[in-house]
């Protein structure tokens, strides 16, 4: 069950804006880093979702994930 990440995702959703708004045109980079088990691909993946949920609207190239 993927509970409590609200927080982290709003906070990469922040971080990911403030990336497109500063280089646009450029390529963009995202490194999860915490020690095994705690969750980073599960994360990445929600992510990954919501932003292909939300891009999708955009004229944007989004990297896809497994």
């Amino acid at each position: 069950v993927f509970e409590g990440r609200e927080a982290e995702l709003s906070q990469l959703d922040a971080d990911w804006q403030a990336t497109l708004d500063n280089a646009p045109g450029r390529a963009k980079v995202v490194s999860l880093v915490a020690i095994g088990g705690a969750g980073k691909t599960t994360l990445a993946v929600r992510w990954k979702n919501r932003l292909l949920q939300r891009e999708t609207r955009h004229d944007y190239s989004s990297p896809t994930l497994p």
